[in-house]
């Protein structure tokens, strides 16, 4: 949960790390922007902006076919952090 905060409080940081995906400057911002203010307090992209993200950056990667969002976005992870137990 501190990466997450990290990402939404510090702009230059958040743009830093999508830049790492070797994306356009202008891709970058737009995407921290559209990140930023979907991100929700689980930590979860809500579904329309992982498809977007998914759609700009399968050109970028040279990926032609559908990229399952479950697989692009795995959140488990996340999950476990949040609910060891469960």
């Amino acid at each position: 949960m501190q990466s997450i905060d990290d990402f939404v409080r510090d702009r230059a940081l958040g743009i830093h790390l999508i830049k790492g995906l070797d994306l356009p400057d202008e891709v970058a911002t737009a995407t921290y922007e559209a990140t930023r203010a979907n991100l929700r307090p689980t930590g979860e992209l809500a579904q329309d902006v992982r498809r977007l993200w998914t759609e700009w950056t399968k050109p970028l990667l040279g990926f032609e076919e559908d990229v399952p969002l479950d697989r692009a976005f795995d959140t488990t992870v996340l999950h476990e952090i949040l609910d060891p137990g469960g």
